[in-house]
Order: structure tokens, then C-alpha cells, then sequence
């Protein structure tokens, strides 16, 4: 899924077996619990795109939970998206919904600038979930690090924080941000996922597979 059409047809002529998307998700028509994994990098922003199904929802929001309604039940999800996904408390809802949905089985944090090439210094979390719900409070629950909220699962676990913790001075200081600790941040997140337990499960099916036209 690619909507600027360069990158697309690049991706296109690097995988010739693969069927590109150059389009927006949001105008995607795909099957409900059929894919084993997912993976992408939302969109961040304060705005909506339309599609019926998740009206009122914000971009990152809406791509996040189509995401997980593409996924098959025991199938991965990972995507990168904004620390307000998991911290803010706007969000508490959103989250809630997401854990009638799918478990947050990994959460890694990286530090501001990470994705710079993508024209951004906001820091980003990698959340990795498994498409079964099951009770999981540090999902939706927040605790708070310099009197700011920040999700539960961080609090638990602050070996996955792949920085040190600061008030975000770039955006605003009513927000916590991550800077650098000089680690190498492909090695950190390659030695948190390393201790996720392995929990991807294959299924057998005697059916053909669905054939998904290429939307243009």
C-alpha cells in the first residue's frame, strides 16, 4: 500500500509477484480476518479520511484498527505509530476498543528523530499485537513518569524505552519524549523482539485462495 505513485511503481518493479496498492488505505477494499500479518507505518496527524466504517476516528486511528480487522484471529500486527496511541488519554477509548480486538504482546519505544527520513522528529512507538483478545490492561492503562502520562506497559517494562525520558520541548511540554542514549537503535529493537515469546500460528486451509484485484 503506497500512495505516492513513485515509490509505488519502484516497489512494483522490485517485487513483480506483489500486488501494489498505489492508493490510499482508506479507499482499499480487502477481506476481514484474512491476511497472517500486517505491517505499516500509519500516518500521524490530526485529521480524518473518510471511509464509512471508521468514521470519526483520526487518521493513524483509523488505519490502526483497519490494520488489526484485516488480520485472521492468531495473526501479527506491527506497526509504528505516535506515543499519543498509547499515552494519551483522548485515547483511552480508541485503546479499549483495540482490546476487544487484539492483545499488545510487544511495545517498543524510540527516541525522537528516529524517523527523520520521513520528514519528522516526533518520537514513535513499534507495537507488535497478536489478533486474540484477551484481558490485557496495559493496553489502555496509563501511569505517569515527570508528572506526564505515559502508558502502563512502559511503566512495567522501561527496558523498552530505547532512550532516556524527557518532557517533548520540539512539540509542547505536556507530552513525554525520548531522547537518545547512544544505543543503536536496529540492535535494541532487534534485542527487545528477540524476547517476545513466540506466538504466530499457522493454520491449514483447504480453500483457493482469494484472488484481490489491484485497485488503481
Amino acid at each position: 500500500m503506497e500512495l505516492d505513485p513513485i515509490p509505488s511503481a519502484i516497489a512494483q518493479y522490485l517485487n513483480p509477484k506483489a500486488t501494489i496498492y498505489n492508493q490510499g488505505f482508506e479507499k482499499t477494499d480487502l477481506p476481514d480476518r484474512y491476511f497472517d500479518l500486517a505491517i505499516g507505518n500509519v500516518p500521524f496527524g490530526s485529521y480524518s479520511v473518510f471511509e464509512p466504517r471508521y468514521d470519526g476516528l483520526l487518521i493513524h486511528n483509523h488505519f490502526m484498527s483497519k490494520c488489526i480487522d484485516l488480520v485472521r484471529e492468531d495473526g501479527l500486527i506491527a506497526l509504528i505509530t505516535s506515543t499519543g496511541t498509547l499515552d494519551a488519554e483522548g485515547n483511552r477509548e480508541f485503546r479499549r476498543s483495540l482490546s476487544h480486538k487484539a492483545t499488545l504482546i510487544g511495545a517498543i519505544r524510540m527516541p525522537s528523530g528516529t524517523m527523520s527520513n520521513a520528514k519528522t522528529q516526533v518520537t514513535t512507538d513499534l507495537l507488535i499485537f497478536k489478533r486474540s483478545p484477551e484481558p490485557n490492561a496495559q493496553l489502555i492503562e496509563t501511569g505517569e513518569i515527570l508528572g506526564l502520562p505515559i502508558n502502563q506497559h512502559f511503566i512495567d517494562h522501561p527496558e523498552h524505552l530505547i532512550g532516556e525520558v524527557c518532557k517533548d520541548k520540539l512539540y509542547g511540554n505536556d507530552r513525554l519524549a525520548l531522547q537518545s542514549d547512544g544505543r543503536d537503535i536496529s540492535n535494541a529493537i532487534r534485542e527487545n523482539i528477540r524476547k517476545i515469546k513466540p506466538c504466530y500460528s499457522e493454520i491449514k486451509t483447504s480453500q483457493d485462495l482469494l484472488l484481490i484485484p489491484q485497485e488503481m
